[in-house]
């Protein structure tokens, strides 16, 4: 983006908030469990996580953004959604809020 601004139609800003310190621990039981968790309940599970999160947005924009979020993690591996667990906890871990 920097090296050709004109190349950018246009931008969306997602997952920029840090979570709050006291999720911690439970962040970490939950990645624990991971493994014996199949895939298809990780995926609606994050869907209904994503689902509250978005609840204080207006009404015309959940929509597009429940789409959203449903597009980038339907196609997420198991594999891709551990990793995206674990890079939240260490979110978690390094920043305090």
């Amino acid at each position: 983006m920097l090296r050709h601004p004109e190349r950018v139609k246009s931008l969306i800003l997602a997952n920029t908030a840090v979570p709050r310190r006291r999720l911690l621990w439970p962040a970490k039981a939950f990645l624990a469990l991971l493994p014996l968790v199949p895939v298809g309940w990780m995926r609606r599970f994050r869907d209904r996580t994503l689902t509250r999160a978005f609840s204080g947005v207006p009404l015309e924009d959940q929509a597009f953004w429940a789409d959203y979020q449903h597009a980038l993690g339907s196609r997420l591996t198991k594999a891709e959604l551990r990793a995206m667990y674990r890079l939240g906890t260490h979110l978690m871990e390094s920043f305090h809020i």
